[in-house]
């Protein structure tokens, strides 16, 4: 057990791309080119692959080495580095360990960890589904971000437009945030990471100090807009997908007057929200999302922009009547149409309520 805890640790040390955690003992996984020194954690191009039996055993090990090392942290040397190998197997095996988190942020505030090197085993970790679906571990992330930033850890989490963070930081989030949502279906702590950094994204646009910087954001925030268009048709079921979606045009129209110009050829017209839900929903009526995401995409309509109201409204009465197929697409529609006509009668009464005309 203790020869599984300590090689477990010394391999997360390492630069690691992803963490896979293995059924059984892993024999059955080795292959002739495996580091028999590495054994039986398997490790190949930064990838690790962890078998679950042994991971078990490390941790037993670990939990009783960090009990020691608390104890003589601020004293001993030794505990020190017994400190930073127990809690980095503890995070591992169970990522909402708080105790673990809080000794490693001490740790890095010590100059004992590096602080990016800690960023970059999180980014690890967080490729373990598990890992991912733990507030914590999304919280510890944004404690170094700020950390490695401004080295100010004294505001409180959830909000980081007062850092200064360059373009590819935002797009590395994106991305990280994107993987781990297709690990774990509407992963709402990635969400809303994603959502603080966009806050932060639209703060950097705002307080731009040349038209290069802005133009360099600017990039980032039209990726960041087509991508979610094309997640949502990829994922069309995605209530955070488009929960966010709708909070990030939010935060754009919250920009300073003299950037609105740039940004709204990004959100509005044939690129506004409302113009990508509806045909959307005529193809995939059966998608409560989608329902919801139409009634984003209706609320964002100022006062004397044109829309097609009537047409949406004939559509969906269509819908909770439940009379014949969606524009002879809509496979979903003969196979559930209670549901469609459910989510189209809720939508009637919305679309009521919202413009004050009977529908």
């Amino acid at each position: 057990m203790a020869d599984c805890f300590t090689t477990l640790a010394r391999i997360l040390t390492l630069p690691l791309v992803s963490i896979d955690i293995l059924p059984g003992y892993g024999h059955e996984w080795v292959d002739a080119d495996a580091d028999a020194s590495l054994a039986p954690f398997l490790l190949k191009d930064g990838n690790l692959g962890i078998p679950q039996k042994a991971l078990v055993q490390a941790y037993f090990v670990a939990i009783e080495s960090f009990k020691f090392a608390r104890k003589r942290i601020s004293i001993d040397q030794f505990a020190v580095e017994d400190a930073v190998s127990s809690s980095s197997v503890i995070v591992l095996t169970n990522p909402a360990h708080t105790t673990a988190l809080d000794v490693r942020k001490a740790l890095v505030k010590r100059k004992v960890l590096d602080a990016k090197k800690e960023l970059e085993f999180t980014t690890a970790l967080l490729t373990i589904r598990e890992s991912s679906k733990q507030s914590i571990m999304w919280h510890h992330r944004r404690w170094l971000l700020r950390y490695i930033f401004t080295g100010d850890v004294t505001v409180a989490d959830g909000d980081l437009t007062d850092v200064h963070f360059p373009p590819d930081l935002f797009r590395r989030e994106y991305r990280l945030v994107s993987a781990d949502c297709e690990l774990y279906d509407r992963n709402y702590y990635a969400w809303a990471h994603r959502s603080i950094c966009s806050r932060a994204l639209v703060a950097a646009i705002s307080s731009s100090t040349s038209k290069d910087e802005a133009s360099q954001y600017m990039s980032v925030l039209e990726d960041e807009v087509n991508g979610m268009r094309t997640w949502i048709e990829q994922h069309v079921s995605d209530y955070s997908a488009v929960q966010y979606f709708h909070n990030l045009h939010d935060y754009l129209r919250q920009l300073p007057f003299s950037m609105i110009e740039t940004v709204l050829p990004l959100i509005s017209g044939t690129n506004s929200m409302l113009s990508h839900a509806f045909p959307l929903l005529r193809r995939y009526a059966d998608h409560e999302s989608l329902w919801l995401y139409l009634r984003s995409g209706i609320s964002f309509v100022r006062d004397g922009d044109e829309w097609p109201r009537e047409e949406i409204q004939q559509f969906a009465q269509m819908c909770a009547s439940s009379s014949g197929p969606l524009e002879g697409k809509s496979i979903a529609f003969a196979n559930d149409p209670n549901k469609i006509g459910r989510n189209a009668r809720l939508f009637l009464l919305w679309l009521t309520r919202h413009t004050g005309h009977e529908s």
